[in-house]
């Protein structure tokens, strides 16, 4: 049987481009399958403190790699972690002999509509002149166009806790936070 030296920040619910960072605690010892190994057996040991991963997502799945041989894959059915809300997932769902069970919160800030310039790119045909003729070519102009829009900040939290697939023993604890920026644009002009 193998020691994993880590796991699970089992963030697949979150935003999968953006790392979620938390502290991960083994309380009991427990085994997953190594995706890497084969290895049915492999041992999730004891106090990790604070663990940053960032899972692979294959659509519904997650791998969580933690070193370079030791690789965890959970199978997350459609739907099965809610934006805001209480999941829970069986061994039978994952794939991994371990339920998951947990909570997320998910809280958005958004700013008031804007109207602004932002710098942009285009294409424009041009003719060129040579002594061996005239032809066209495409040359990239930066210009500016207009957008209306308004910035969107994302906090979401995950408490979860990897219990054993009779829910009688807690073997693990996640608690962890992303937060991310996005730019929504409602509608802009063209670029000139």
């Amino acid at each position: 049987m193998k020691q994993s030296m880590a796991l699970l920040p089992l963030i697949f619910i979150l935003v999968s481009c953006n790392d979620l960072t938390g502290t991960f605690l083994v309380e009991k010892e427990f085994k997953l399958k190594n995706t890497y190994t084969q290895d049915e057996d492999s041992i999730v040991s004891k106090d990790y403190g604070e663990v940053k991963v960032k899972p692979l997502f294959r659509g519904r799945s997650m791998r969580l790699a933690l070193t370079r041989s030791d690789a965890y894959d959970f199978n997350i059915p459609k739907n099965a972690i809610p934006e805001n809300g209480e999941f829970q997932i069986t061994s039978a769902q994952s794939g991994q002999d371990v339920l998951l069970s947990g909570a997320v919160k998910t809280e958005r800030v958004r700013t008031e509509i804007e109207n602004a310039y932002v710098d942009c790119t285009y294409l424009r045909v041009e003719k060129v002149c040579t002594p061996q003729g005239c032809f066209d070519t495409s040359v990239s102009v930066y210009g500016k166009k207009w957008e209306r829009r308004y910035f969107e900040r994302t906090n979401q939290w995950l408490n979860m806790s990897i219990l054993s697939n009779n829910a009688q023993d807690k073997l693990a604890k996640f608690s962890g936070d992303v937060s991310f920026t996005q730019k929504i644009v409602l509608s802009d002009g063209m670029c000139r």
